[in-house]
């Protein structure tokens, strides 16, 4: 479970380091999740640790979501 957490993040700061580094106005994590698309039939292994690990993420989606929407909630006026 932790080689699939970790695979993420790194696609995750590899796509803010690509942002960075050439200026462009697409988030990085946008970057990091089309690199990992693309690397993702070169897995082997670690495709079914990625598979666990984002599908408890996409359960849990909703609760991701509750922060966020109390903070515009809370600054609307």
């Amino acid at each position: 479970m932790l080689d699939g957490i970790a695979l993420l993040l790194l696609f995750q700061l590899l796509g803010e380091g690509i942002a960075y580094l050439f200026h462009l106005p697409i988030p990085g994590p946008v970057i990091g999740m089309v690199a990992l698309y693309l690397a993702y039939p070169q897995l082997g292994r670690l495709e079914p640790e990625v598979q666990r690990v984002a599908g408890g993420i996409l359960q849990n989606l909703g609760l991701l979501f509750v922060p966020a929407a109390v903070g515009v909630v809370m600054f609307l006026p």
